[in-house]
């Protein structure tokens, strides 16, 4: 029952309540850039860098108890990676004949998910 006892259902609550923080404003900036036109590749970016800006500290700090600063480096490359993988799940739903906006967010738990373990299994891991 470890998983049940406060480790990994604790962090994952820590977690979705970060990310609800961090994705309300990550998703203005998304539908922002989208409004004055940018397409789904360059919104999706610059609510990234939001997202991470603010995703290091708090999932650091807040989720996974690491307070190294030194594993910024790690947490934007799972970022990079992360942004290609949701840039082309937001692409292809798109190419399905979604709108860009609800595409993003159809595109949100997978982000998410890859955010969640990328950050416990490789960014911030014990």
């Amino acid at each position: 029952m470890k998983y049940l006892d406060g480790g990994v259902l604790s962090e994952l609550l820590r977690f979705l309540i970060v990310g609800l923080f961090n994705t309300v404003f990550s998703f203005g900036i998304y539908f922002l850039c989208l409004y004055f036109g940018m397409n789904h590749w360059g919104a999706n970016f610059f609510a990234l860098l939001f997202g991470v800006v603010i995703g290091f500290r708090g999932n650091g700090v807040l989720v996974f108890r690491n307070y190294k600063t030194s594993l910024w480096l790690r947490f934007l490359l799972s970022w990079v990676v992360i942004y290609v993988l949701v840039s082309c799940i937001i692409g292809f739903i798109i190419d399905e004949g979604v709108d860009g906006a609800l595409a993003g967010v159809c595109a949100l738990p997978f982000s998410a998910i890859f955010s969640f373990l990328m950050q416990k299994y490789f960014v911030f891991r014990r």
